[in-house]
């Protein structure tokens, strides 16, 4: 879902987030190897027992949207190839998501598989879209809005497309619509509500199924993800506590560190970075992707980006 207009007010929380991010990453980097307290890692990771379709109430429907070579994502997905990529069409992101990812991880990397969250309608801001259109990729979007869910089964076809939220059990919540600040009305956290809903009329909730992430993935095969767009305004820590990371394998996250909740931001950095992923500068530059997001890099993939001109360095 997209930030609100207006979010770069918030200056500074978000720099400050991913200085402890670094600083987690860092210290998972460089832990002596044996120390990790198996009690500890599942309780950071939330490993659990992985729901199947059985599991499902009975009276919860999955809108989706599939295309043919989606029932078996992991042979139809055959993984990155080097192929030229025109890198002067216009991006697509609202904050440089997908200029960042393509000048410093994926230069010239063609038919990728990616997962959003959050994805829209799947054009206008979509963290996706330029990977989809420029360069072959594809993959799974997951929009909770059920009036954006219906434009982006319309938009974006070719690709995997369901209208849920995500949780760590089904369940069903309630879309609160109210524009690019609307989102699930129970992960909201209060300082969002404050701010943009002030008198919500509640009855005008829609009702929304929230299903496990590893549910749908393993429904379609994914057992690979280059690029997972994470922004689930406020639900993140949930999401990754239910992702078992032992099962599906992913190269690069951004993840909403807007600093509305810094208690949740380091845990969401915490779990990344006792599964192995490092959080990187994307700029020196004050800039609103800073200030919303973090890139995390899984450090077995740090040594074999492809990046573009003048991009080699990335820091951690």
């Amino acid at each position: 879902m997209s930030k609100a207009e207006g979010s770069g007010l918030r200056a500074r929380p978000a720099l400050a987030i991913f200085a402890v991010c670094c600083a987690l990453g860092l210290l998972a980097l460089y832990r002596p190897a044996g120390q990790a307290n198996e009690a500890t890692l599942q309780k950071l990771t939330g490993l659990m027992y992985r729901p199947t379709w059985g599991d499902m109430p009975a009276n919860m429907t999955i809108p989706m949207s599939v295309p043919g070579w989606a029932w078996d994502a992991a042979a139809a997905t055959t993984g990155l190839v080097d192929g030229k990529v025109n890198m002067s069409v216009p991006w697509n992101s609202q904050f440089g998501e997908d200029k960042w990812l393509m000048q410093r991880m994926y230069y010239n990397k063609r038919n990728g598989f990616y997962l959003e969250f959050g994805a829209h309608d799947g054009a206008s801001i979509s963290n996706t879209k330029w990977l989809h259109d420029n360069a072959g990729w594809k993959g799974m979007l997951i929009e909770a809005n059920p009036v954006l869910y219906t434009t982006l089964a319309a938009n974006r076809p070719q690709d995997i497309n369901i209208g849920v939220a995500i949780c760590d059990k089904f369940q069903i919540v309630h879309f609160a619509n109210r524009g690019n600040v609307g989102g699930i009305w129970e992960f909201m956290n209060p300082e969002h509500m404050e701010k943009w809903f002030k008198g919500f009329d509640e009855s005008t909730l829609s009702p929304v199924a929230c299903v496990p992430l590893m549910f749908l993935l393993d429904r379609f095969g994914v057992k690979h993800i280059d690029f997972w767009s994470l922004d689930v305004e406020g639900a993140e820590l949930a999401v990754l506590k239910a992702f078992d990371f032992s099962q599906v394998t992913v190269d690069v996250i951004v993840a909403e560190t807007s600093g509305d909740d810094p208690a949740k931001d380091e845990a969401v950095c915490a779990i990344l970075a006792n599964n192995g992923f490092v959080a990187v500068e994307h700029s020196n530059k004050d800039t609103l992707l800073n200030k919303m997001d973090t890139f995390f890099v899984h450090r077995r993939v740090l040594r074999q980006r492809s990046h573009g001109p003048g991009f080699a360095e990335l820091k951690t």
